[in-house]
């Protein structure tokens, strides 16, 4: 159980942190602000995407050796790949390298691909 003077203060020291108000609050009620929506959803988003990642990590590491498949769409996180597949290299030298073919497709296919993401 968490209790309300450290809920309290933990949202009071994000707010401060973002530089934005999340909760509207009344002497009645409190309520997300539209930045609090906002952010809880992409927040939750990321959540979902490190569960992900974590489930991933750990498939490869049940099977050595494998190749990572990645799936995405360009534009979606490009910015992101060469760092993610660097620090996997690093934490998996082991594992195999194929360069992408021109006709392999560019968007996620369930079982295809171990990891994928899209704007």
């Amino acid at each position: 159980m968490v209790s309300t003077p450290w809920l309290s203060e933990t949202v009071k020291d994000l707010q401060r942190q973002l530089k934005v108000r999340l909760f509207e609050r009344t002497t009645r009620s409190v309520q997300l602000a539209e930045a609090g929506r906002v952010f809880s959803g992409l927040v939750a988003q990321v959540l979902d995407d490190l569960d992900d990642a974590i489930r991933v990590a750990q498939r490869m590491t049940a099977r050595p050796g494998r190749a990572l498949t990645l799936g995405y769409v360009i534009g979606a996180g490009l910015e992101l790949l060469p760092r993610l597949v660097r620090t996997y290299r690093d934490r998996h030298p082991l594992s195999r390298r194929r360069r992408p073919r021109r006709n392999r497709p560019r968007t996620s296919h369930p079982g295809l691909t171990d990891v994928s993401w899209t704007r």
